[in-house]
């Protein structure tokens, strides 16, 4: 009996934390990211799209869809990325319009017509500047394998700023 009423009064606690959550923010964003590729590094450039939830008692989760364009040594890499966060922000603190997040994701790159693919994981802080705009600064490493054989496997990081309208 004893579990079954904890089992009630911890399922409660948890439909009162997802109904005050503010609703759903749809999101799109444009980004510049240095980019590591195995031993060579230069530009990258993203446009994405995403959508966010925070709750009130401070927890956020979100996912975005990416597109990312790089040109290092005259190496094309065409990147196609989904991230998805979990994070925190301190609610009723002078830090409120910030939000601390861990992020897991998944990759599929062209590198000169060569196909790869693999998963990731970084961290990330957003800065909401209004209610509608944010700026957020990430950092994703990635183990890619190449769908050809007697390709090697690379690392490939990238640590980014973007600029994001919520909707």
């Amino acid at each position: 009996m004893k579990i079954k009423s904890a089992g009630i009064i911890i399922f409660t606690l948890l439909l009162a934390t997802v109904a005050q959550a503010t609703p759903t923010k749809m999101n799109v964003s444009v980004g510049v990211a240095s980019i590591d590729v195995g031993e060579k590094s230069g530009t990258g450039y993203d446009i994405g799209f995403g959508y966010g939830k925070y709750y009130d008692a401070g927890m956020y989760w979100g996912g975005e869809f990416i597109l990312e364009y790089a040109d290092i040594n005259a190496i094309n890499i065409i990147g196609y990325a989904a991230d998805i966060r979990l994070g925190y922000t301190p609610v009723n603190t002078a830090l409120k319009d910030f939000t601390l997040y861990g992020i897991g994701a998944a990759m599929y790159q062209s590198v000169d017509d060569r196909e790869n693919s693999g998963f990731g994981y970084g961290a990330g802080l957003e800065y909401r500047v209004t209610n509608t705009v944010g700026v957020n600064v990430d950092y994703k490493t990635f183990n890619m394998t190449p769908s050809n054989i007697g390709f090697l496997n690379y690392d490939y990081t990238k640590t980014g700023v973007s600029v994001k309208y919520m909707f």
